[in-house]
């Protein structure tokens, strides 16, 4: 079964009926964003422009950047189109309040040096860059490699980043085009990683009928095959001490917590390998379930064997827990959503 009955079929299976009934025309309303203020660009043009927003203006006081939202919700766009200050640099940014939240769960100090493995269009790097670049700071000593594979979303990014920071940062500033799976093969290391993992994106397919009139479960099988090779490699080059946010705009417990679990019962998986072989080594015999199949994320590197990954959890203002992260949607988070993160810890 394809389509929109299978789609409704299988929310409304997953989610509850009442609360499907609920879900579905909030994610068809429109998507609510904030305004992450540009702290590098001139006060007087940032406030113009706010002062020409629609509705009340209430800064978000949990967050670690500055950040407004609006009260109109039945107003897609509120904040006007920014403006440019003297330095060519633009006041804000919009983008969903729950995008920062996945940031913020990050912890970005400004030493830190923090890879955004999925990184266009843009809006999760610049709430990066204005933990790690204080105005006014001459001397950054953390730095940010953004990375896109696509040419033409990377061009995007490399705009959007350098539109709102000064040139003075831009050697702390690293786009890259690599595969996000590739970093698994020999890159440098990363005291942060954030993976805002490519999804079957729900709302959008709400949106576009096409897409919708083809939509199966399958879709979302799909997407966590790579999800799951994406958070492999963003755990692979994280050092000890470090911290790794992995997200989605997805509905399905497939791309969110059945990726981190298929991932951790495969960290278990390698290490019990691991200790099997050594105990082959010194002549015991172990059982053939031991033994591994051909495996396609296999990097050559053992970095499973050396480090504990666990998941990390706390409270948030908007949302709801789930089993590994926490899980924000439209219907009960104010307008803001869908996105799925979690937190996990390499010690």
């Amino acid at each position: 079964m394809s389509g929109p009955e299978a789609f409704n079929k299988h929310f409304s299976t997953a989610f509850g009926a009442d609360r499907w009934t609920a879900l579905l025309p909030a994610l068809r309303a429109p998507t609510r964003h904030a305004a992450l203020i540009n702290p590098f660009c001139e006060p007087a043009v940032v406030r113009d422009g706010l002062a020409h927003s629609s509705g009340t203006l209430t800064r978000i006081p949990w967050l670690g950047v500055t950040a407004i939202a609006s009260s109109a919700t039945d107003n897609a766009h509120p904040f006007p189109h920014p403006e440019r200050d003297v330095h060519n640099l633009w006041s804000y940014y919009c983008m969903d309040l729950a995008s920062m939240m996945a940031v913020e769960a990050l912890g970005v100090q400004k030493d830190d040096d923090v890879l955004d493995m999925c990184a266009a269009p843009g809006g999760k790097s610049l709430n990066v860059m204005y933990r790690l670049f204080i105005p006014g700071d001459s001397m950054p000593h953390g730095s940010l490699t953004a990375n896109e594979p696509s040419s033409d979303r990377r061009l995007r990014l490399r705009d959007v980043l350098h539109s709102h920071v000064p040139k003075s940062v831009h050697a702390q500033l690293n786009v890259t085009a690599m595969d996000g799976a590739a970093f698994a093969r020999g890159h440098r290391r990363f005291t942060k990683v954030l993976i805002d993992a490519p999804c079957s994106s729900e709302r959008h397919v709400l949106r576009d009928a096409a897409e919708l009139a083809k939509w199966t479960p399958a879709r979302a099988k799909s997407a966590a095959k790579r999800q799951e090779k994406l958070l492999w490699s963003g755990l692979s080059v994280l050092v000890p001490g470090g911290t790794l946010v992995y997200a989605t705009c997805s509905l399905s417990e497939v791309e969110n917590d059945g990726v981190v679990k298929k991932v951790l019962a495969r960290i278990a998986k390698k290490r019990k390998q691991s200790k099997a072989a050594k105990r082959r080594g010194q002549g015991e015999v172990e059982d053939e379930d031991d033994e591994d199949e051909d495996d396609e994320w296999d990097d050559g590197s053992d970095w499973w064997n050396h480090v504990k990954i666990s998941v990390t959890r706390r409270q948030w203002p908007l949302g709801e827990p789930t089993k590994y992260g926490w899980l924000v949607l439209p219907d009960t988070a104010d307008g803001w959503g869908p996105l799925y993160f979690c937190v996990l810890k390499c010690t």
